[in-house]
C-alpha cells in the first residue's frame, strides 16, 4: 500500500488519507504481528531501499502538521534504505531497537544530526552497546543538536576517558546521565564532575561501578550517585 501511495505526485491525497487511517503510525514491528499463543522467535523485517523510498515519500507527500511515528523494531535496513530514511526524519518520530539506533548514529552527517535528534525524542538509551569511533561520533553531533533530553543511558558501554572527552562539551544539556559500570578512571571523573558542578540543568549523574578511586569531591553534591 505504501508502494502505490508513493508513485506518483497524484498520489497525494491517498498518502494523508493512509497515515490519518493509520493515526500517523507506520509499525513495521514484527511484535506488532506476532501471535502470542506460538513462538515468538521471528525473523527480522528487510526493508530495501525501495521499502524506505516508499515510506519518505508517503510521509512527505501526506503535508501532515502531525509527526509520524515510524517503529523500525525489529527491522533490518542497509545504507541505501537508511539514507532515504535521513532525508524524512524531520517529519517523524523514530522509535527502534539499539542495533538499529547504533546504525544510525554510524551513519549520521553533521547536515542531519539535527533531525535524528529531533526524531529521538527526549530519551536516549544506548546501555550494554559497543560504541566504535563512528557511534561517538555520532552521538557527539546527536548531543550538540538536542534540546531538552532528559536522559542519557550510556551504562556498561565501556567508555574510556578517552570516549568521554569526545562527549563532555555538551553534556550540560542532559538531566540525567547514567555512566554506571564502564571503565572511566578518577582522570574521567574529575571533569564530569567539574562540568556538573558549573550546570543545575543536571539533575542525576550515575558513576557507580567504575574505576573510581578519590571519591571525596563527589560526597557534598547529592546529584552524582557513585557508591
Amino acid at each position: 500500500m505504501l508502494h502505490c501511495c508513493s508513485v506518483s505526485d497524484v498520489q497525494q491525497e491517498a498518502a494523508s488519507v493512509l497515515l490519518s487511517v493509520l493515526q500517523h503510525k507506520l509499525d513495521f514491528s514484527c511484535r506488532s504481528a506476532l501471535d502470542l499463543t506460538t513462538n515468538t522467535d521471528s525473523e527480522p523485517l528487510h526493508l530495501t531501499a525501495d521499502d524506505c523510498r516508499a515510506t519518505f515519500r508517503v510521509i512527505q507527500r501526506a503535508h501532515s502538521d502531525t509527526k509520524t511515528q515510524l517503529i523500525l523494531q525489529d527491522c533490518e535496513i542497509h545504507t541505501a534504505g537508511m539514507d532515504e530514511l535521513f532525508t524524512v526524519l524531520h517529519f517523524v518520530q523514530l522509535c527502534c531497537d539499539k542495533s538499529l539506533l547504533l546504525q544510525f548514529l554510524a551513519h549520521v552527517r553533521p547536515e542531519e544530526a539535527e533531525s535524528l535528534s529531533g526524531a529521538l525524542g527526549e530519551e536516549l538509551d544506548l546501555s550494554q552497546t559497543q560504541l566504535d569511533p563512528q557511534v561517538c561520533r555520532g552521538l557527539v553531533l546527536i548531543l550538540e543538536y538536542c534540546e531538552g533530553l532528559t536522559e542519557l543511558d550510556l551504562s556498561q558501554c565501556r567508555l574510556t576517558d578517552h570516549n568521554l572527552d569526545l562527549l563532555l562539551p555538551n553534556l550540560h544539556k542532559v538531566q540525567n546521565i547514567d555512566f554506571s559500570g564502564n571503565n572511566i578512571t578518577d582522570a574521567g571523573a574529575q571533569k564530569i564532575h567539574s562540568i556538573v558542578t558549573c550546570n543545575s540543568n543536571i539533575k542525576t549523574v550515575r558513576l557507580f561501578n567504575n574505576r573510581i578511586e578519590s571519591r571525596e569531591i563527589f560526597s557534598t553534591d547529592p546529584r552524582f550517585e557513585i557508591c
